[in-house]
Parts: structure tokens; sequence; C-alpha cells
């Protein structure tokens, strides 16, 4: 009966253990962002494999002898630490199978994990240990009365004492890590950011530091020589006090680790944020600037019109029939009044004054440089995808694109920007010349600037990938053949989609 007792308690625990190792890993989320992520069976796998193998490593006698070196009953504490360490593994797996493409950070997750479980162990193991060897003495002195209770009521009461002493410490066990780790995932802020090799390195320091604390007191802690019980904590009192001092300190290192990052990272989002807006604002005066340009001009143009209409009649009448010279000169006159219209007209229409503004003024700037241009790309209205989301895609994405044609030594050059919408899907590809080699960098998921100032690396992808995630989409980037190609996916709202929220 005692057995089966236990039996159903480890399993209970083993289940909520299991259940919040999910919980943690499940912080990676935040990042992966992958549809496939939410996959309920990726989610009961990291639960069933820790039910799993606590169950049969701790009730199976030739597995349990196996991690125990040969003997199924605990001899010393170091035993123990063959069984963790396996448990780590296994979990690790799973939670890097969970994670797919954030490894490292559900790795961290499922190791802090176990950080802070084996603290919590020992937190709560020591005081623990010195309510419940004070409780044995205190039925030991009624026993050695010998008037109160019998030798056989004793042992009864201990067995009930035994089994209520493991359930409270399980619960609190349980029930402090609970707590723990929802604090943790709450301070835990990653959102859309994968962690880079330093970051990792400084988050797993005070994981790895308190693991192997633990590591160390499961190796010493207890043992059995000559049929005597040796206690670490009986021999060394003082230990029965620093070693939950340095256990809680642990826990406190690693929250103090997340924090510290967190912090951190948003800082670098609000400066990031601070450097988009700043972008925004630039793009805005670019155009309030060349909108500027093109009153000003027709200004002038209005104003000279007289003029010019009086030049040209001077030129026709000044002969009844027009010499070759003065047909010449007439010519000149018109190409250079046409010269002047166009450079007051946006010569690539696409359907928006912001988007027009930049794709004319990079156009432009391309076709100065004696590149073929070809622009098929026409804003998507009916998607309510907005002006300035786009205009930091095509900003950045024809910057950088005019940034390899000057650079490009091949001729002739080209720049091909063309969009297509697809349901509710709109699609925007730019392409261009491009000579030389990019270095991509995986984990920053972008590609090593080339520019002087460093210290905006990264900053102008960084606006584009924030763009298309806002619209649930993605951007691809590849060099095929001397061409550099970028792909940009966003999604936009559907008409049956408008037509619920305007009845709502």
């Amino acid at each position: 009966m005692k057995e089966i007792f236990y039996f159903l308690v480890d399993l209970v625990e083993c289940t909520i253990k299991g259940y919040l190792l999910y919980q943690m890993v499940s912080i990676a989320g935040r990042v992966q962002k992958d549809p496939a992520f939410v996959e309920k069976r990726k989610k009961y796998l990291l639960i069933f494999q820790y039910v799993l193998f606590h169950m049969l490593f701790s009730y199976i006698p030739g597995l349990k002898a196996l991690v125990y070196g040969g003997n199924v009953y605990l001899l010393n504490s170091k035993q123990t630490i063959m069984l963790l360490l396996l448990s780590l593994l296994c979990s690790a797996l799973a939670g890097c199978y969970y994670g797919s493409r954030v490894k490292k950070l559900s790795f961290y997750l499922v190791f802090t994990y176990y950080a802070i479980g084996e603290l919590v162990r020992f937190i709560l193991y020591v005081p623990g240990n010195i309510i419940f060897r004070w409780v044995l003495r205190f039925f030991e002195s009624r026993v050695q009365d010998g008037n109160i209770i019998s030798m056989e009521q004793n042992i009864k009461y201990m067995l009930v004492l035994e089994i209520m002493w493991n359930i409270v410490f399980t619960i609190i066990y349980v029930l402090t890590q609970f707590w723990l780790y929802r604090k943790f995932m709450k301070s835990f802020s990653s959102d859309g950011e994968r962690i880079g090799p330093w970051e990792f390195l400084f988050l797993m320091l005070s994981s790895v530091i308190g693991f192997c604390f633990c590591l160390f007191l499961r190796s010493i802690l207890f043992t059995f020589k000559e049929e005597n019980y040796v206690y670490l904590l009986d021999e060394n009192p003082e230990l029965q006090i620093l070693t939950p001092i340095i256990a809680l300190l642990g826990i406190i290192s690693i929250f103090s680790s997340v924090y510290l990052w967190s912090r951190f990272k948003k800082e670098q989002e609000e400066s990031h944020a601070l450097f988009l807006y700043e972008e925004r604002l630039s793009e805005m005066e670019e155009h309030m600037q060349e909108m500027e340009r093109l009153y000003e001009g027709m200004r002038g143009m209005k104003h000279d019109m007289k003029n010019y209409i009086a030049d040209i009649e001077g030129l026709m009448g000044s002969e009844k029939r027009l010499s070759k010279d003065t047909k010449e000169a007439l010519k000149n006159y018109l190409d250079g009044l046409c010269t002047s219209l166009d450079e007051l007209d946006m010569k690539y229409k696409t359907g928006n004054p912001v988007t027009d503004t930049v794709v004319n003024r990079y156009l432009r700037r391309a076709e100065k440089m004696g590149a073929i241009i070809r622009c098929d790309f026409i804003y998507p209205a009916p998607l309510e995808i907005d002006g300035f989301d786009l205009s930091i895609l095509l900003n950045n994405g024809l910057e950088n694109a005019a940034e390899a044609l000057e650079k490009c030594q091949e001729k002739p050059m080209y720049l091909e920007i063309g969009s297509y919408v697809k349901g509710n899907m709109f699609f925007l590809k730019i392409r261009n010349s491009f000579s030389g080699a990019l270095a991509y960098d995986q984990e920053s998921n972008t590609f090593h600037t080339t520019k002087k100032e460093k210290s905006y690396h990264g900053y102008g992808l960084k606006n584009m990938q924030k763009s298309v995630e806002k619209y649930y989409g993605k951007i691809e980037y590849r060099v095929e053949d001397g061409v550099f190609v970028l792909t940009a996916m966003l999604q936009g709202k559907a008409k049956e989609e408008r037509l619920h929220l305007e009845h709502e």
C-alpha cells in the first residue's frame, strides 16, 4: 500500500514538474514565431519525456541499478548525480526539438529550469531536514518514557509521519518552484529577439554556477561508511546556514542576470524604436522637400510660361520660312523646356504620394549612374498597408541597391523593382546588379554591414524586418549570378475582414 501511494505521489509530482518545464520552454515561442511551434504534440512530448524518464528510472530495478552504479538502493548522495544529468540531457534534447529555430534559447531555458529546481531543493532541504529530525526526536522521547505509546504504535505513527512529511515537503517544493518559474517567465523579455553568443554566455553563467554548486552538494551530502550514516551537515553545522544562503544567492544571481539582460534588450529596443522614428521623420522631411521642390518649380514654370510662348512666337515669326539654324535653335529650346518639365514630373507612378517620392528619388539616382531601370511597383491600396511601412522597405531596399550599383564594376547595370498581389498577400521584389560577397550573420538574422558607422549595424534590415512582421510577413535575401534579390511578403486585410471591421 505504501509503495502504491508513493508511486502515485511521484507520478503527480513528475507530471506537474513536466508541465512547469513546458511552461518554462514555451518562452521560446515569443521568439520562434513559427506556426508549427504551437503543435500540441511538441507540448506533450516535453511533459511525457519528463514523466516517463523519472518514473522508469525510479521504479524499474534494472534501470535504477544502471544509474545508481549497480545498486538498487542509495548508498551515498553522489549516486543521484547521474540520474540528474541524464534527465537534463533528455529534457534538453526535447526542448531543442520544441524550439527548433531557437536552440540556444531553448537549451538555456531547460538548463535554468533544472538549476532553479536544484537550488530550491537545497534551500528547503536543510530547514526541512532539521524540522523532520526534531519531530523524530520528539517521538523517540515519548517512546522512551514507556507510559505514553507502545513501540508498535510508534512504528505506525512514524509511518504516518513519514508519509505526511513527504507530502508536505513535495507540496511546498512544487509550489515554490511554480512561483519562481512564473516570476522568471514574467521577468524574461525576449519578444522577437534571438539570443546572441555573448548574451547566451552571460545568461548561462549564473545558471551554471548555481547548478554546479548543487552537484557539489550532491557529491558529498551523505554516505554510508561501514554501515554508519555520515551526514555532511552534522559534521559541519555551519553548512546548515551557508547551504540555503548560497542556494538563495544562486537564485538571486539567475534572476539578476535575466533582469540585466532584459533591461539591456529593452533599452536596445527603445534605441531601435527611436532610430526608426528618426528615420520616418527623415523620410517625411525628404518627402516634404521633394513636394516643395516640385511646387516651386511649377510656380516658376507658370511665371515664365508667357515668356516661353513669346520666345517661341518670336522664333517662328522672325522669318516666313524658318532657316535651318532657326529650326535647330527652336528644337534645342523645346528640348530644354521638356527637360525642365520632366524634372517636375513624377516619372514613375506607384499610386501613393509617399511611395511615389521614394521610388522616383532612388530610381532617378540610379538613372544618373547609367543603370537600366524597370519599375513595375504598384501600391496595394485595397490591402490597407500603411504607406510609411512600405516606405521603410523601399527606402532601405533601394538605398542598398543604389549603394551596390555605385560599387558595381560590371556593365551594364540594372535595377528592377516590382510587386504583385495574390489574395490578401502583397509581394515586393527588388533586383539589382551586384559585385562582391555578403557575410550573413545567423544570430542577428542580418548581413554584416560594410558601412563605416558600425554603431548602426543592421538597423536598416531590422527596420525592414519589423515592418514585415507587423503584417505577419517575412523578408528574404539572396545573391545569384551577380544579382542581389530582396523579396518581401506582407499580409494585408482581406475584403471580408475589412467588411467585418466596418460592420463592428
